[in-house]
């Protein structure tokens, strides 16, 4: 039903005209007000416009007659008045005048702020001038008062009050005026609170018309409602706050009974405790909030439950509620229905849009069984594929860990017609097949599960999975894997259900299918572009031909060994190649070995474009087609010239150094072995000079390899104009030259020779990039027959003699002797010893304590490194520390030792065992090689060692290898926070000019100062200059190698602060140092005195 047309629209014209009714008596409100307000305050403007001028006027009138009063009396001679009172209040009357024309007087707060009318400024203007006039006569009869009278200047008043009048006379018109135009405004304001009072008249009858209307609409409306309420499909209550039935409404049926028995009855006699509860939970909650409540419940009908919603709104201030209820039962088992299949259908859409997004077996199961979860809304998904002879899964999503195991079955038994797997199938959980199976590729299982059951199944029960569902899947008609599916839907699979998993299946088997057939078509077009760009790529020329031997394809590498592109070559045959060094007997029998045999090969000679005639190794083959028939011919040619050339090439750098196209050391041996077997014949004697330059790594770590090649090349050139033809002079490698003399005649004759090369590097050396270099040499000697009779044993030979010469100063020759070669054996034999060590655990760390010399107080230790005894001779720090600097050692053993030192210091921290700090090394090969800073730093950080308790001693020979960056050096090493010390102080180069900005701490006084003390008067002198100068420059001084009382007591009265000695405690190992020096009771050593 529906309201009336005409009811409705009057209404709506009503409630319009209503609103623009209220509208326009607002508007008339407003402007009643707003003109009430304007008339105010128009009244109090005439009222100020008014009475200030007046009140001016009279102010000015009145200081004229007290003028005219005081200037009598002063003709009059009277001592109370003079000609100052009189000109006074002629100047207060023109001012009051003034203000007249100006509009600026006020009174009482008042001011006229009107402009005044030209009438009234021209009565002004004439009483001003009037009042001027007075004032100047007044003046001249002042000054000459014995021949004026009082009557005189009464004559003056008539103008004056003339003059006044007309002043006044004008302000009354003007205030007349103003009044006369309020007297209109009050009119008109009394108009409009007329027609106001008429309009709320008018309104107060519309609004009881109204009232009456709504009254009778209300009325009708209650019946309509009630009509509308009987109508009803369903049913409707009308509940008191008790829950007890007043009305029943609607058609629908009531499961507790009819609509005249529930009335009067109350919800407990109706439904069972806990649903009659909340029930009147629900009408409470309405009436207590004042809203309409939404309820959902379930009522037993007979064996179904039936299920409902319900509306309970409350009837306004009566404590009642209208409670409409609907049954939902049909309706929700559709939505279920419909939800489950859009959730099937939008896995089914997920999986064909994984199937286009990947490409290959494993991401598809990756995406399917995800989606299987995220948009099919299934509990777990996986797949298992056959594998070993297992069903191995694959790939899963969702809560699977447990079905995993369950899943990797043997594929016992055998596989059926059509690919179906029936012992798969077999071990698959007995239950009810629902579902069935609509085809051979749609086959599903589908399994009811139950928390009582055992195993995996009634834990996927307890996690709230009702059913399990398993999909065969197929590639090319071949068993591929099962898709697993748990599901928590409670209703059983319907048939369109089971056929939308079937198509999941489908799809995916279709995409398993095509990626086999894509795989293998990517394989079979891989291997044809692998042909094609091996055919391309090759560095053999290539050429095909038809049968007639014309050209119909050459690759890139044809056109580049020949110099013809294809297009000058297509439909030719390989004719225009000849170079006519091959007569027709040669193409014959080529020809008749490749028709019997189907292949021939050999060398041809061919002419390039540019007429160049090359040899090449050719290779054909006929390739026939299908029927047998010849079909084509396949040439496959290398320019071997370019082999020939660099076989000639390897040979050359076989026996000779690529920098300094020198004889290397394979072709020194041979020459030298000729020498020899030539000195035997003719009983000469061979000169082997092994040569090696002095320092020349330094060059090479400060300006670079490159700049050290330049180097070698120069030095080799050098060298070669100073030996005879038949000498051989050799790179045998890096820095080192061996020199073999042939056909001497004594074994002074080499001496000569080496003089001569030592004298030729006496010249610098200049690099192209104009630096001069010095370098010198090492000689060592050795002589055929006197030193050995093979190649390498006189090269070994000369080489343990230049190592003489090293030691010997450098820059010389040594001839060999016998304990040469057993010093370099034992040198070889000490340096294998130190790399095992260096790989192995083969060092340890001693620690010598510092003594406080003051104190006695135990202030830190030195660790000193140690070589763990193998079985062999003691080997001291100053026997391997060389060995190391020179074989470049040192650095890996610098390593080790800061990372020990820092180790075995946190752990004495760790453990409570506190001291100042701990001081390690730097040895000055690693000062030169640099990385210090870096490596101390990633130490630091890696052990946790405090900074400041590590101090790092450097000699000053090993700050000479940095140079100008000495300072910047020492300064990043300061930066890390650890303290730094000059070790061996005055043994070196010593300049203050440095020693005064380096941002050292310590000096360390050598042990050869202290050693003599106190008896050699030298050391004596020089310690204590030393002390005096650290003091100076605000450092700390250490005494090194103290063994005496004696020499502790000098240092002590010379103001030495730490001593280091045998007469503390030699260096011990890290045990023993921690159990005498770091103990609490073991901090003092006892100073002697």
């Amino acid at each position: 039903m529906k309201a009336s047309p005409s009811r409705s629209g009057d209404s709506d014209h009503d409630v319009r005209g209503g609103v623009m009714l209220l509208t326009a008596t607002v508007v008339m409100v407003l402007v009643v007000l707003g003109m009430m307000s304007w008339s105010a305050m128009r009244w109090d403007a005439t009222l100020r416009e008014s009475v200030v001028p007046l009140d001016r006027l009279a102010l000015s009138r009145q200081a004229v007659i007290q003028a005219e009063l005081f200037a009598e009396r002063v003709l009059a001679g009277d001592p109370a008045s003079s000609p100052e009172l009189v000109l006074g209040n002629l100047e207060r009357a023109v001012h009051a005048g003034r203000d007249l024309a100006s509009g600026q007087a006020r009174l009482a707060g008042m001011s006229a702020r009107h402009p005044a009318s030209p009438e009234l400024r021209a009565a002004v203007a004439d009483y001003l001038a009037v009042l001027q006039t007075m004032a100047e006569r007044v003046k001249s009869r002042i000054a000459s008062p014995e021949q004026v009278s009082g009557l005189d200047l009464r004559a003056l008043h008539g103008p004056f009050a003339s003059s006044a009048m007309r002043v006044e006379v004008a302000l009354l018109q003007e205030m007349e005026a103003r009044r006369q135009f309020q007297r209109e405004l009050d009119r008109i304001n009394l108009f409009l609170v007329c027609a106001l009072a008429i309009g709320f008249i008018w309104l107060g009858y519309r609004a009881e018309l109204l009232r009456l209307r709504a009254l009778h609409d209300v009325l009708a409306g209650k019946e309509r409602l009630r009509a509308f309420a009987d109508a009803l499909p369903e049913m409707a209550f009308l509940l008191d706050a008790e829950g007890r039935y007043l009305e029943v409404f609607g058609s629908g049926r009531v499961l507790a009974g009819g609509g005249e028995r529930l009335t009067g009855m109350r919800l407990q006699e109706l439904y069972p405790p806990e649903q009659a509860a909340a029930f009147a939970g629900v009408i409470a909650r309405a009436l207590g909030e004042g809203r309409v409540v939404s309820h959902e419940y379930t009522l037993e009908d007979g064996a179904a439950p039936r299920q409902f919603e319900a509306r309970v709104a409350p009837v306004a201030d009566t404590g009642r509620v209208v409670w409409v209820s609907w049954d939902v039962t049909e309706r929700r088992a559709a939505e279920r229905r419909v939800a489950d299949l859009s959730r099937l259908y939008n896995l089914l859409s997920q999986v064909n849009h994984a199937i286009v997004l990947t490409s290959d077996r494993a991401a598809l199961f990756e995406r399917v069984t995800a989606v299987a979860v995220s948009s099919g809304g299934f509990l777990a998904a996986w797949v298992a594929v056959p594998a070993g002879g297992r069903l191995q899964p694959v790939a899963a999503s969702g809560a699977a860990p447990a079905l995993l195991d369950a899943w990797s079955l043997p594929l016992a038994g055998h596989v059926a017609a059509g690919g179906q797997p029936e012992s798969v199938i077999a071990r698959l959980p007995a239950g009810s097949k629902e579902g069935g199976a609509p085809g051979r590729s749609r086959e599903l299982l589908i399994e009811k599960l139950m928390p009582l059951q055992a195993g995996w199944r009634g834990q996927a029960a307890e996690a709230g999975a009702s059913r399990f569902i398993a999909i065969p899947l197929h590639c090319e008609g071949e068993f591929a894997g099962v898709m697993g599916l748990l599901s928590a839907a409670p209703q059983q699979a319907g048939d369109e259900e089971a056929a939308l998993l079937g198509e999941v299946g489908d799809d995916i088997s279709y995409a398993l299918t095509q990626f086999a057939r894509e795989a293998e078509a990517r394989r079979k077009d891989e291997r044809i572009l692998l042909h094609a760009a091996v055919l391309e790529g090759t560095r053999d020329g290539v050429v095909v031909t038809d049968a007639e031997t014309r050209i119909l394809s050459v690759n890139r590498a044809f056109t580049e060994i020949t110099g013809y592109t294809e297009d000058e070559v297509l439909g030719r045959t390989p004719a225009l190649l000849r170079s006519g060094r091959h007569d027709k007997a040669f193409f014959h029998a080529m020809w008749a070995t490749l028709n019997s045999v189907g292949h021939w090969q050999g060398e041809l000679w061919n002419r390039r474009k540019n007429g160049e005639v090359v040899p090449q190794w050719m290779s054909i083959s006929a390739v026939h087609g299908g029927t047998g028939s010849g079909g084509h011919y396949v040439g496959v040619f290398t320019d071997i010239s370019q082999l020939r050339q660099f076989e000639e090439r390897v040979s050359h750098l076989a026996q000779y150094d690529p920098l300094t196209d020198l004889p290397n050391r394979m072709l020194i041996g041979a020459r030298l072995q000729h020498a020899i077997e030539a000195a035997g014949r003719e009983r000469h004697v061979v000169g082997v000079l092994f040569i090696d330059l002095d320092r020349f790594k330094n060059i090479n770590d400060a300006l670079g390899h490159d700049a050290g090649d330049e180097l070698l090349s120069a030095v080799a050139a050098r060298l070669s104009g100073r030996y005879r033809s038949e000498d051989t002079l050799g790179r045998y490698g890096g820095d080192e030259f061996v020199l073999v003399l042939g056909q001497l005649r004594h074994a002074a004759d080499a001496a000569a020779i080496a003089r001569d090369l030592l004298a030729a590097l006496d010249q610098p050396f200049v690099l192209h990039t104009g630096r001069e270099i010095y370098i010198k040499a090492s000689i060592g000697i050795s002589i055929y027959p006197d030193d050995g009779d093979s190649p390498a044993g006189l090269i070994q030979d000369a080489d343990a003699a230049m190592y003489q010469a090293k030691h010997a100063g450098r820059n010389t020759f040594r001839f060999y002797q016998e304990a040469f070669t057993r010093s370099a054996d034992a040198r070889l034999s000490l340096e294998s010893r130190l790399r095992r060590a260096l790989e192995g655990d083969g060092f340890e760390m001693y620690y010598q304590p510092f003594v406080d010399v003051a104190s006695g107080r135990i202030v830190g230790a030195e660790a000193l490194v140690r070589l763990k005894p193998d079985g062999g001779p003691y080997i001291g720090p100053a026997e391997f520390i060389p060995l190391l600097e020179e074989s470049g050692l040192i650095f890996e053993l610098g390593t080790w030792v800061q990372r020990r030192v820092c180790r075995q210091g946190r752990e004495w921290l760790d453990q409570g065992l506190d001291f100042e700090r701990l001081a390690v090394n730097l040895s000055a090969e690693e000062v030169r090689r640099g990385g210090v800073v870096e490596r101390l730093r990633d130490i630091l950080a890696e052990t946790g060692f405090p900074a400041a308790k590590l101090e790092i001693e450097i000699t000053e020979s090993g700050l000479i290898h940095r140079g100008a960056e000495a300072l910047a050096f020492l300064h990043e090493l300061k930066g890390l926070g650890v303290q730094l010390a000059i070790d061996d102080f005055g043994t070196g180069y010593s300049s203050l000019a440095y020693l005064k900005r380096f941002p050292v701490s310590k000096l360390k006084i050598d042990r050869s100062f202290i050693s003599d003390l106190p008896d050699d008067h030298s050391d004596a002198q020089l310690t204590t200059t030393i002390i005096e100068l650290a003091r100076n420059l605000g450092l700390q001084v250490l005494a090194e190698g103290v063994e005496t009382d004696a020499q502790r007591a000098f240092l002590a009265e010379r103001g030495c602060d730490v001593y280091q000695g045998y007469l503390c405690s030699p260096p011990v190992a890290a045990a023993q140092f921690a159990e005498r020096f770091l103990g609490a009771s073991c901090q003092h050593w006892p100073a002697r005195d």
